[in-house]
């Protein structure tokens, strides 16, 4: 062990929760894991919120439908038990996406009050991963705009012509994206407070945020975690339309007979400190994160396919700022989602890497339990991972048959265990890893060590001189100001660009009297709007099928295209370490997805009031909420995959990922940016910000507020 060294930017784990399947704290975690349990169940009315077998149908490629319907489901959560201390009408209509990561954050806090004691709350910061996906709560916000508009479309044909009663304008709307700074100020945190998305790598970049907001002295504690709590509807059909469920109904990660992935849901919280602040202040230390290691795929075959070049970069990196020996790596926890080519590409790069370097960890992936947890997958793989260097035990990875093989067998069936074990050799091989891979080529990688490591203490901080940015390249798309030159034309002359919505933006509601009144639209109108009346785009250039149902969401496109003008007058070489963060607001139009599919059931009367028709009929009303959602439309879904985008298609191999804060969102992307700057970690940045936030789902709800 002599001659190891700590980068300075190791962290201190002082803090640590969670809320998973079967477990919602860490010691009734690692039971569940020792006793190898698998707590994956089928989906339920309750869980979906209508009867699944309705939507279910076991052929793949069926529109609107189902082919699976496991997962790692979160039951039994009750915010009136679990949260008793906070004001119950303060959490009135919230959703998961705030309780759960309310609930951790507060465990968390807890699990560390000694070391919180000492900082400065003003100094104390939460970075959250969470995906800005429609939630169970927000579909009953928003779908009945939908059925609304249709059924006055064609209540003059219909059998019960009695109207549909006006959607609910009560609720507060809180926003995805919001709930880093909700949980914040819940919890008392005045430091900075964000969301991020980086796909299912998401986790371990919000670790990295977070000692990036520790090591550049902007904070003196961080709250690192991530929540998955999207509407499994939504969710389950999603990656029906990928295709990346099993079709024999077997989700076995890290077996050649698994099929695919079991998608799942859950919340984990870190409580982080400086590795020395922790030491001198005698902290009650879990374990120590010695490095993490982010990257991108760059251009690849496409955003769904993983490209071991991006994993690799990951390692090298993660390794370097770590300054330690791989020789000495004693378990790496696998991302292994049980997709066949997924989990291939992962054991041959762990190969690759660690094989070279003279290591041969044993291998596992928590995902055999728990399924896939998206957003909190890598939350799930370090707790679990600190809670082995804790017991100096490695628990099984379950179901495993016929075990994958690496090419040189650094990952084979000697290497994955299949009962708990006792960690071989730990005082020679301490180490542990967690590799998070997701959409779009997002990868990270995290060294995890423990706390009694003979190096820890040692310290490599130096003063850094302040960094001034340089902006080579700019460009914008304003409402109708569709460049930057009309965008400073009009500011010079005084031009407004409010104005009427364009036909067919508010699906009808614009013509809804009743309905803009109950909102608060006093006149019966909606607002006048700097809307952006078309968008046009080089499909050729952006490498996107041009065809109308399986295009890129609008809000993808248009940060797409202004970027690459922009990076076009830049001095940015492809092919080079640059990152992509994107500022963005979540596209609440998701939600048109929900309200097409909703129409089969809420809208059951065609077939009665039309007859023969009534099928077709009822199709076309489908279509005009929304078209049949493809692979490459559900892909833009997913907020990372406009970064990741632009790294693919520049060839770029730094971090991509988007943040959410609000109003500061592109102030935060800024800070971002500027750290990994400072860090000298990439040559440039990518820097954008988009919101299409003149829909009537944002509109409505905003006005009551």
């Amino acid at each position: 062990m002599k001659g190891f060294f700590l980068a300075r930017q190791a962290v201190a784990i002082v803090g640590m929760s969670c809320l998973f399947p079967g477990a919602s704290t860490p010691k009734a975690y690692w039971e569940r894991l020792i006793k190898a349990e698998d707590c994956r169940s089928r989906a339920d009315e309750k869980k979906m919120g209508l009867d699944p077998a309705a939507y279910f149908d076991p052929k793949k490629g069926v529109t609107d439908r189902f082919y699976f319907m496991d997962g790692g489901y979160v039951r039994n959560f009750s915010a009136r038990s679990s949260l008793a201390e906070f004001p119950q009408e303060q959490l009135e209509g919230m959703d998961d996406s705030f309780l759960w990561p309310l609930f951790v954050g507060r465990e968390a806090v807890k699990d560390s009050q000694s070391a919180l004691a000492k900082t400065d709350k003003t100094r104390v910061g939460l970075v959250l991963a969470d995906l800005n996906f429609p939630t169970k709560l927000s579909n009953r916000l928003f779908v009945p705009l939908y059925l609304r508009a249709v059924h006055q479309a064609i209540q003059g044909r219909l059998i019960q012509q009695k109207p549909l009663p006006l959607p609910d304008n009560t609720p507060a709307f809180h926003p995805p994206g919001s709930n880093a700074f909700w949980v914040a100020e819940k919890l008392g945190l005045c430091g900075p407070a964000l969301c991020l998305d980086a796909a299912c790598a998401s986790s371990l970049y919000a670790v990295k945020v977070a000692a990036d907001y520790l090591y550049s002295g902007r904070a003196d504690a961080m709250l690192a975690g991530a929540v998955s709590a999207a509407d499994p509807f939504f969710v389950t059909m999603g990656f029906s339309i990928f295709q990346a469920y099993p079709q024999n109904g077997k989700s076995c990660p890290l077996d050649k007979n698994s099929g695919g992935l079991a998608a799942g849901e859950g919340a984990g919280m870190f409580v982080l400190k400086r590795l020395e602040d922790a030491i001198s202040q005698g902290d009650n230390i879990h374990a120590v994160i010695a490095g993490v290691g982010l990257s991108n795929d760059g251009r690849g075959a496409s955003v769904l396919s993983p490209n071991p070049k991006g994993q690799k970069l990951a390692f090298e990196r993660a390794w370097e700022a770590a300054g330690l020996n791989p020789a000495q790596l004693g378990f790496v926890e696998c991302h292994a989602t049980g997709t066949p080519r997924g989990d291939k590409v992962e054991v041959d790069s762990i190969d690759a890497f660690f094989g070279a370097k003279g290591a041969d960890p044993l291998a596992g992936s928590v995902k055999s339990n728990l399924g896939h947890l998206l957003t909190s997958a890598g939350m799930a793989g370090m707790i679990k991972t600190v809670l082995s260097i804790q017991n100096r035990q490695i628990p099984p990875t379950i179901n495993l048959t016929d075990p994958l093989e690496s090419k040189s067998k650094v990952v084979s069936r000697s290497s994955l265990p299949s009962t708990t074990v006792d960690w071989p050799g730990f005082d020679e091989k301490p180490l542990a890893a967690v590799n998070a891979f997701g959409f779009g080529g997002t990868d990270a990688h995290a060294i995890i060590a423990p706390v009694n490591h003979p190096a820890l203490a040692q310290t490599d901080q130096k003063a850094k001189e302040p960094v001034k940015l340089a902006i080579t390249g700019a460009d914008c798309l304003f409402g109708p100001f569709g460049n930057l030159n009309e965008f400073f034309g009009a500011v010079f002359r005084g031009e407004q660009g409010f104005c009427q919505a364009p036909k067919n933006r508010w699906y009808g509601m614009e013509k809804d009297k009743a309905l803009l009144e109950h909102f608060g639209f006093e006149d019966g109108k909606p607002p006048l709007c700097a809307f952006v009346e078309s968008l046009e785009a080089d499909f050729a250039r952006f490498k996107i099928p041009p065809g109308e149902n399986d295009r890129l969401i609008p809000q993808q496109l248009a940060l797409m295209k202004v970027a690459d003008r922009a990076l076009f007058q830049a001095d940015v070489a492809p092919s080079s370490n640059t990152a992509v963060i994107v500022a963005m607001g979540a596209d609440l139009s998701l939600h048109r997805f929900r309200g097409r599919v909703s129409l089969e059931t809420e809208l059951i009367n065609l077939k009665e009031s039309f007859g023969n028709q009534g099928q077709q009929v009822l199709e076309a009303a489908k279509n005009a909420v929304s078209n049949p959602a493809s692979a490459t439309r559900y892909t833009s879904f997913i907020g990372n995959i406009m970064a990741c985008r632009m790294a693919a298609l520049w060839d770029f191999s730094g971090p991509a990922f988007t943040v959410s804060a609000g109003s500061l969102s592109a102030f935060r992307a800024l800070e971002l940016a500027w750290m990994l700057l400072e860090n000298e970690e990439v040559s440039a940045v990518v820097l954008g910000a988009v919101d299409l936030c003149a829909g009537p789902e944002y509109l409505l709800y905003q006005n009551r507020l």
